[in-house]
Formats: structure tokens, C-alpha cells, sequence
């Protein structure tokens, strides 16, 4: 007896999600989609599985398929990574969609939503790295630097709110026993220090604890 499953694969750690249908088990089964195996591919298989209808007669995956399809417009939405209506058949991805593969659709988007501020007008948009480089003109290397740290205002856009950036720190040099107090920023201007590094000193990322003697006295 042939049981076919309707199924909603959901990626843990993107939240892109996938519609599909299985003769075998649904739970273990990754999905055949090019998008979707793409996407697994690159971000891991740290996947869940929620089951919508599980039948012998194929054509109910198609009718309900098909309703699902257009009920959550999976080829258009940011939020599936499906390139056709799912029918129960499976098959090629149309040619048309084939060159479409780019955008949000691309296996390696960053669908993760970021914190921007503006530090003149004070606005916050929560947006992913591509709507806002669309949205404000900004170049993709420029909001890079921002996300990783390299850079800490461009254009008068930053990822640390206002309040942070004034935050002042004690820095403590164990070579010259010399301590100063100041924001983030005057000290990597002062002393000719990377931005990024003194960002892993004061927030202990890779249990970084000092930089060419500087430490941070929290």
C-alpha cells in the first residue's frame, strides 16, 4: 500500500520553507526541489517537518497541493523556496523559472533581518542586508563592513543604536600601564586599531581577551 504525504519543510535557522510531497518517510525525507536542496545545502540540514495530508490516492496531493500552492503563492513569496506550483508530479522547473534563480531565491540570499540606525535623523529600519542596500542605495561591501563590524557608521547609518556609540569605555594597555577612558570609536582613531577587533575585545567573541596590550576593564 502507497502512502503519499503533503508536507511543509521549515529551515531552523532561515526560516525559508518548502512545499512538497513523498512516497517515502516524510520526517526523514529532505525534499527534491532545486532551490530548496541548494539552500540545505549552503545553510545546513536543520530542517522541520509538519505534515498536511497523507493519502493513497495521488490526486488528492494534487487538488490539495494546488490549492496550498496558490493559497500561499509559494513561487512569488520571499518565505518558500519553491520555483513551481506543487502538483504532485514533480518534473523539471519550467524554463522561464530556471533563469530566476537569483534574489531571494538564490541559495546563498541572507534572509536574516538586521538593525540599522540612522544617527542624524535617528530612524531604525529592521531589514535583510538586500532591501536595505536597495532601499538606501548603499553598496553590498559598504552594509558588509557594518554587519561584520569592519565599520562602524557609513553614510550616517550604523548597526549599534545611538546611546552605544557614545558609550564610554575604559581601555587598560598592560605594556605601558596606561589606561584611557573613551567611546569605541576616538580610541581605534587614537591608537590606529582595527574597529572589528576592538569590538571582539569588548563583547569577548572567540574569547578574544586583549589586542596589542589593550584590554577592556568592564
Amino acid at each position: 500500500m502507497c502512502i503519499y504525504t503533503l508536507y511543509i519543510k521549515t529551515h531552523n535557522k532561515t526560516g525559508l520553507k518548502y512545499l512538497g510531497f513523498t512516497k517515502l518517510n516524510p520526517l526523514t525525507y529532505k525534499g527534491s526541489g532545486k532551490y530548496w536542496s541548494d539552500h540545505i545545502r549552503v545553510h545546513g540540514n536543520d530542517v522541520s517537518t509538519s505534515i498536511l495530508l497523507q493519502t493513497q490516492r495521488k490526486d488528492d496531493i494534487k487538488s490539495i497541493g494546488l490549492y496550498y500552492s496558490k493559497l500561499w503563492n509559494i513561487v512569488e513569496s520571499k518565505e518558500w523556496a519553491n520555483l513551481k506550483l506543487e502538483d504532485g508530479y514533480g518534473g523539471a522547473v519550467p524554463k522561464e523559472l530556471r533563469a530566476d534563480v537569483s534574489g531571494n531565491k538564490n541559495p546563498r540570499y541572507d534572509h536574516k533581518l538586521y538593525d540599522f540606525y540612522n544617527l542624524e535623523s535617528g530612524e531604525h529600519i529592521k531589514s535583510t542586508r538586500h532591501d536595505f542596500c536597495t532601499s538606501t542605495n548603499i553598496s553590498k561591501s559598504a552594509v558588509g563592513y557594518l554587519i561584520n563590524g569592519s565599520s562602524s557608521e557609513f553614510k550616517g547609518w550604523s548597526m549599534s543604536p545611538i546611546r552605544l556609540l557614545k558609550q564610554i569605555y575604559k581601555f587598560f594597555n598592560k605594556e605601558s600601564n596606561t589606561t584611557v577612558c573613551m567611546t569605541q570609536r576616538n580610541f581605534c582613531d587614537q591608537y590606529q586599531l582595527r574597529y572589528s577587533i576592538i569590538t571582539e575585545v569588548i563583547n569577548g567573541y572567540g574569547r578574544r581577551k586583549s589586542y596589542k596590550g589593550w584590554s577592556v576593564i568592564l
